[in-house]
Protein backbone atom coordinates (compact mmCIF):
# COMPACT_ATOMS: atom_id res chain seq x y z
CA UNK A 1 0.00 0.00 0.00
CA UNK A 2 2.98 2.31 0.60
CA UNK A 3 4.00 1.85 -3.03
CA UNK A 4 0.48 2.69 -4.17
CA UNK A 5 0.58 5.91 -2.15
CA UNK A 6 4.05 6.73 -3.50
CA UNK A 7 2.88 6.28 -7.10
CA UNK A 8 -0.22 8.35 -6.36
CA UNK A 9 1.92 11.15 -4.90
CA UNK A 10 4.37 11.18 -7.83
CA UNK A 11 1.49 11.21 -10.32
CA UNK A 12 -0.12 14.21 -8.63
CA UNK A 13 3.18 16.08 -8.69
CA UNK A 14 3.46 15.31 -12.42
CA UNK A 15 -0.05 16.68 -12.99
CA UNK A 16 0.87 19.94 -11.24
CA UNK A 17 3.97 20.30 -13.41
CA UNK A 18 1.89 19.55 -16.50
CA UNK A 19 -0.70 22.20 -15.58
CA UNK A 20 2.04 24.70 -14.87
CA UNK A 21 3.67 24.07 -18.26
CA UNK A 22 0.28 24.39 -19.96
CA UNK A 23 -0.32 27.67 -18.11
CA UNK A 24 3.02 29.09 -19.27
CA UNK A 25 2.17 28.12 -22.84
CA UNK A 26 -1.23 29.85 -22.63
CA UNK A 27 0.39 33.01 -21.24
CA UNK A 28 2.94 32.97 -24.05
CA UNK A 29 0.14 32.84 -26.65
CA UNK A 30 -1.62 35.75 -24.91
CA UNK A 31 1.52 37.86 -24.98
CA UNK A 32 2.20 37.11 -28.63
CA UNK A 33 -1.35 38.17 -29.50
CA UNK A 34 -0.91 41.42 -27.55
CA UNK A 35 2.35 42.20 -29.33
CA UNK A 36 0.91 41.42 -32.78
CA UNK A 37 -2.11 43.62 -32.14
CA UNK A 38 0.03 46.50 -30.89
CA UNK A 39 2.49 46.26 -33.76
CA UNK A 40 -0.27 45.97 -36.37
CA UNK A 41 -2.04 49.04 -35.04
CA UNK A 42 1.09 51.17 -34.74
CA UNK A 43 2.66 50.18 -38.04
CA UNK A 44 -0.57 50.53 -39.98
CA UNK A 45 -1.17 54.08 -38.73
CA UNK A 46 2.42 55.01 -39.58
CA UNK A 47 2.17 53.31 -42.95
CA UNK A 48 -1.06 55.05 -43.73
CA UNK A 49 0.59 58.42 -43.21
CA UNK A 50 3.75 57.55 -45.13
CA UNK A 51 2.14 55.79 -48.10
CA UNK A 52 -1.16 57.51 -48.76
CA UNK A 53 -1.68 55.72 -52.13
CA UNK A 54 -1.94 52.42 -50.23
CA UNK A 55 -4.45 53.74 -47.73
CA UNK A 56 -6.80 50.81 -48.39
CA UNK A 57 -4.06 48.37 -47.35
CA UNK A 58 -3.31 50.19 -44.12
CA UNK A 59 -7.01 50.58 -43.43
CA UNK A 60 -7.36 46.81 -43.85
CA UNK A 61 -4.54 46.15 -41.39
CA UNK A 62 -6.16 48.48 -38.83
CA UNK A 63 -9.53 46.81 -39.36
CA UNK A 64 -7.97 43.36 -38.94
CA UNK A 65 -6.25 44.36 -35.69
CA UNK A 66 -9.57 45.71 -34.38
CA UNK A 67 -11.33 42.49 -35.33
CA UNK A 68 -8.71 40.54 -33.38
CA UNK A 69 -9.26 42.84 -30.39
CA UNK A 70 -13.02 42.18 -30.63
CA UNK A 71 -12.84 38.39 -30.94
CA UNK A 72 -10.02 37.91 -28.44
CA UNK A 73 -12.31 37.75 -25.36
CA UNK A 74 -14.08 34.84 -27.04
CA UNK A 75 -10.86 32.90 -27.60
CA UNK A 76 -10.01 30.38 -24.89
CA UNK A 77 -6.58 31.70 -23.92
CA UNK A 78 -7.43 34.43 -21.38
CA UNK A 79 -10.04 32.47 -19.47
CA UNK A 80 -8.02 29.26 -19.74
CA UNK A 81 -4.95 30.93 -18.24
CA UNK A 82 -6.98 32.23 -15.28
CA UNK A 83 -8.62 28.85 -14.71
CA UNK A 84 -5.36 26.94 -14.90
CA UNK A 85 -3.63 29.35 -12.54
CA UNK A 86 -6.43 28.93 -9.99
CA UNK A 87 -6.49 25.17 -10.47
CA UNK A 88 -2.82 24.51 -9.98
CA UNK A 89 -2.68 26.89 -7.01
CA UNK A 90 -5.34 24.78 -5.32
CA UNK A 91 -3.73 21.54 -6.49
CA UNK A 92 -0.46 22.64 -4.88
CA UNK A 93 -2.26 22.95 -1.54
CA UNK A 94 -3.69 19.45 -1.86
CA UNK A 95 -0.32 18.12 -2.98
CA UNK A 96 1.42 19.56 0.08
CA UNK A 97 -1.04 17.61 2.24
CA UNK A 98 -0.33 14.47 0.21
CA UNK A 99 3.41 14.95 0.65
CA UNK A 100 3.03 15.70 4.37
CA UNK A 101 1.26 12.37 4.83
CA UNK A 102 4.03 10.49 3.05
CA UNK A 103 6.41 10.29 6.02
CA UNK A 104 4.07 8.51 8.44
CA UNK A 105 2.96 6.24 5.60
CA UNK A 106 6.53 5.45 4.56
CA UNK A 107 7.51 4.55 8.13
CA UNK A 108 4.56 2.19 8.57
CA UNK A 109 2.68 4.35 11.07
CA UNK A 110 -0.55 4.33 9.00
CA UNK A 111 -2.77 1.32 8.37
CA UNK A 112 -3.47 0.11 4.85
CA UNK A 113 -7.14 0.99 5.22
CA UNK A 114 -6.22 4.55 6.24
CA UNK A 115 -3.82 4.85 3.32
CA UNK A 116 -6.51 3.71 0.93
CA UNK A 117 -8.96 6.22 2.44
CA UNK A 118 -6.40 9.03 2.12
CA UNK A 119 -5.80 8.22 -1.54
CA UNK A 120 -9.54 8.17 -2.18
CA UNK A 121 -10.16 11.47 -0.34
CA UNK A 122 -7.28 13.31 -1.99
CA UNK A 123 -8.21 11.98 -5.41
CA UNK A 124 -11.81 13.06 -4.90
CA UNK A 125 -10.74 16.60 -3.99
CA UNK A 126 -8.33 16.67 -6.93
CA UNK A 127 -11.01 15.65 -9.41
CA UNK A 128 -13.55 18.09 -7.96
CA UNK A 129 -11.09 20.95 -8.44
CA UNK A 130 -10.29 19.87 -11.97
CA UNK A 131 -13.98 19.60 -12.80
CA UNK A 132 -14.66 23.06 -11.38
CA UNK A 133 -11.86 24.85 -13.21
CA UNK A 134 -11.58 22.87 -16.44
CA UNK A 135 -15.27 22.27 -17.19
CA UNK A 136 -15.16 22.52 -20.97
CA UNK A 137 -11.43 22.47 -21.52
CA UNK A 138 -8.54 20.06 -21.41
CA UNK A 139 -4.79 20.04 -21.10
CA UNK A 140 -3.08 19.25 -24.36
CA UNK A 141 0.68 19.41 -24.69
CA UNK A 142 3.05 17.83 -27.15
CA UNK A 143 4.51 14.43 -26.24
CA UNK A 144 8.02 15.89 -25.93
CA UNK A 145 6.75 18.33 -23.29
CA UNK A 146 5.22 15.44 -21.35
CA UNK A 147 8.58 13.68 -21.42
CA UNK A 148 10.35 16.82 -20.19
CA UNK A 149 7.83 17.13 -17.35
CA UNK A 150 8.40 13.48 -16.39
CA UNK A 151 12.15 14.18 -16.19
CA UNK A 152 11.53 17.25 -14.03
CA UNK A 153 9.29 15.18 -11.77
CA UNK A 154 11.92 12.45 -11.47
CA UNK A 155 14.59 15.01 -10.56
CA UNK A 156 12.33 16.46 -7.87
CA UNK A 157 11.78 13.07 -6.22
CA UNK A 158 15.45 12.13 -6.59
CA UNK A 159 16.33 15.25 -4.61
CA UNK A 160 13.51 14.78 -2.11
CA UNK A 161 14.18 11.19 -1.21
CA UNK A 162 17.16 9.87 -3.06
CA UNK A 163 14.82 7.19 -4.42
CA UNK A 164 13.27 8.93 -7.44
CA UNK A 165 10.11 7.94 -9.23
CA UNK A 166 9.77 4.18 -9.32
Amino acid sequence: MQRKYWLFMTQKRYEILYAERFFRKSIKIQRIMDIVIALASLSSVGGWLAYAPLAFLWGGIIALSHIIVLIRPHLPYDKRADNIQNLFSLWRGVYLEIERDWYPISTGQVSEKSINNKIFDYNKRWIELETEYMKNDSFALAKKEGIAIAEENKTYFDRLTGVGVV
